[in-house]
């Protein structure tokens, strides 16, 4: 079976072929508005847009998913399992079949379900064909039975489990965020090491995420406006008021920039919105702090190195370079963070080497000192560091 139907939970939005790739063929668009990208026409997006929900070919998970699913490629993955998903309410529903959202959905069927079509084709329910990202992960039901999504680490020590708690901490602390952040437990193995860490689910049958991506790219940005200043215009036009969400990502470049999260790309962040309405509600708590407090850095960088060094990918490809969309430095109030001698001692707590631990806390209370004279109003640029002028404006 090849002809498929994108619903929205349960509006049909467009029908289409699906190639023995897993390629999408013959689209034809018949609701606009519930189209992905907040209502495209477009169908290379919409090809971007199902390329990126089937499961990345970097993962190194995937190989054992497709021998398991019976599967040549990702994508038919996500047709195997209805291109279902935890983190919205799209999916696929092969022609003839008489299926419902009710029948299919992630959150009112916990527990795997398969179906027949009339050609013979089977298909399931599993949220893993279409969990993105480059890190090996899955979704498990835990005991308050809610989902949960389980991420391992990329190298050996666990530090980007660690990590998520540490961020977990320190939003804990700051009033600013109003408790607008996804919180992480971490699991320690038998070396008393970080082998994963878990967070529950945000979305449910009424809030669904729109990444950042999606919300930008669905209007055209003109010239003179940089993205983060169009990602801001983009979500007022979609109903939010442009304070908030101006303040809400004031505090998460901040915050990213103090722990050096080097990787807030435009699927790292996003918007909830109500599948039904199309109206947002608010900003997605903040999610995926991984790849920060220096896991792959081993030792201690001067405040120059600091400032000229750390690439980014992001609203740009330096990290000092995000601090100049912030209006309100002061949404992050430093004397609430944890402290340098916290940091150590969590770091270790959590099997990190002492050493590297020691440089984690002393890069820490670098960029803790950047940020206060940043606050103060003193120029945080390349050139200044160079000369020696850390003049106020």
């Amino acid at each position: 079976m090849n002809k498929f139907v994108l619903k929205h939970t349960d509006i049909n939005v467009a029908f289409f072929n699906i190639d023995t790739y897993g390629n999408i063929e013959k689209l034809t668009i018949i609701n606009r508005a519930h189209m992905p990208f907040l209502g495209t026409d477009d169908p290379q997006r919409f090809m971007f847009w199902w390329k990126h929900r089937a499961v990345p070919r970097k993962r190194p998970d995937l190989p054992e998913l497709l021998k398991e699913a019976g599967c040549s490629t990702a994508e038919l993955l996500l047709v195997k399992n209805l291109a279902l998903s935890l983190t919205d309410t799209y999916w696929i529903c092969p022609d003839g079949m008489d299926l419902r959202w009710r029948d299919v959905n992630l959150f009112e069927n916990m527990e795997k379900i398969s179906f027949n079509s009339p050609d013979g084709s089977h298909f399931s329910n599993d949220p893993s064909g279409s969990l993105g990202g480059n890190l090996e992960k899955k979704w498990i039901r835990h005991e308050d039975n809610a989902w949960y999504i389980h991420k391992y680490c990329e190298t050996l020590d666990g530090q980007q489990a660690a990590n998520e708690l540490f961020a977990t901490i320190l939003h804990q602390g700051q009033p600013a965020i109003k408790g607008n952040f996804t919180p992480y437990e971490v699991h320690l193995n038998k070396f008393n090491v970080c082998d994963y860490c878990a967070s529950r689910a945000f979305t449910d049958l009424n809030l669904e995420l729109v990444y950042g991506y999606e919300v930008m790219e669905a209007i055209k940005k003109p010239n003179d406006v940089s993205y983060y200043e169009h990602f801001i215009l983009s979500c007022e036009r979609n109903g939010l008021d442009r304070d908030y969400v101006r303040s809400f990502m004031d505090y998460q470049t901040l915050t990213d920039y103090l722990m050096t999260n080097t990787d807030r790309h435009f699927m790292n962040f996003g918007v909830l919105r109500d599948p039904q309405t199309l109206r947002f509600i608010c900003m997605a708590p903040i999610y995926d702090s991984g790849n920060s407090m220096f896991y792959k850095d081993a030792g201690v960088l001067t405040r120059e190195r600091l400032i000229e060094s750390i690439a980014v990918n992001s609203f740009t490809q330096e990290e000092v370079n995000m601090l100049r969309y912030i209006r309100n430095k002061a949404i992050l109030d430093l004397s609430l963070i944890p402290d340098p001698e916290f940091v150590k001692e969590f770091y270790i707590a959590k099997g990190i080497d002492e050493h590297k631990a020691e440089s984690i806390a002393r890069n820490y209370r670098t960029k803790t000192d950047i940020l206060a004279d940043f606050q103060k109003g003193l120029k945080i640029k390349k050139y200044h560091e160079k000369s020696g002028q850390r003049k106020q404006k």
